[in-house]
């Protein structure tokens, strides 16, 4: 029995070894696992850092090409973040030495777009940083302003749809007018020739087009309720468009 036992020792030996290389192994592996997640998540977000301030700092296309073409054969290796974190440092170097520049062009984006919602006056006034000249242009000051332009880009994109109905119904309204004018001319039914047959169609069209006005004011009206409902009035030549169509 004592010489059976001495010759199972060396087999039960090497399982154990074996059975400890595949843990060393697997932990091995994990840990390279591990270590490519990492990367590809501080790649990330190297990436989208680098892609905000180019796009604060309006960085041209082909810089932005540039440095890609320098770093995609780079994969995870280290020359990738050195390359990145350089550009990263660079343009934050550029936002710090650009704050005042890029504020005042936030300021006139701010007036454009209030200008293209027909803001009134008092709602500008209360956007305090537009009027701020004191303050030192620091990049918390721009990002007041930039956070402002993208509160009335979002704010324009979602009144397309009721800002075209609107100017849908007033290009209506105003050829109704014409058509009206039009049509007090009694004479125009005597006239002939090529003149005559056209203003005759243009009528006609003209008739078409008006008869969608009812339709139209009503659908606009419904949205247009529904949208005071959680959001300001929809304005037109500085006033309440619901208003306007009231009268």
């Amino acid at each position: 029995k004592e010489l059976d036992d001495a010759s199972d020792a060396p087999v039960v030996e090497g399982a154990e070894l074996a059975s400890a290389r595949i843990d060393q192994a697997q932990a091995r592996l994990q840990a390279l696992k591990d270590e490519k997640a990492a990367r590809l998540a501080r790649l990330a977000s190297l990436g989208e850092d680098i892609s905000r301030l180019w796009q604060r700092l309006g960085v041209d296309e082909a810089r932005q090409i540039e440095f890609r073409d320098a770093v995609k054969h780079g994969g995870l290796r280290g020359v990738t973040f050195e390359f990145g974190e350089k550009e990263l440092a660079s343009l934050r170097a550029e936002l710090a030495s650009r704050c005042g520049d890029l504020t005042n062009k936030a300021r006139a984006k701010i007036d454009g777009l209030w200008d293209e919602l027909q803001t009134p006056d008092s709602v500008r006034k209360a956007f305090a940083p537009r009027w701020d000249e004191d303050s030192e242009r620091t990049e918390a000051f721009l990002a007041l302003h930039e956070a402002e332009v993208s509160r009335l880009e979002a704010r324009r994109e979602q009144l397309q749809p009721l800002l075209k109905l609107v100017e849908k119904r007033e290009e209506l309204l105003l050829e109704r007018t014409a058509l009206h004018s039009l049509q007090k001319d009694a004479g125009r039914l005597l006239r002939r020739g090529p003149g005559a047959a056209a203003e005759r169609k243009y009528e006609n069209e003209a008739m078409r087009r008006v008869k969608q006005l009812p339709k139209l004011t009503e659908k606009l009206y419904e949205k247009l309720v529904e949208w005071e409902e959680s959001e300001p009035p929809v304005l037109y030549k500085g006033g309440r468009y619901l208003d306007k169509m009231a009268r």
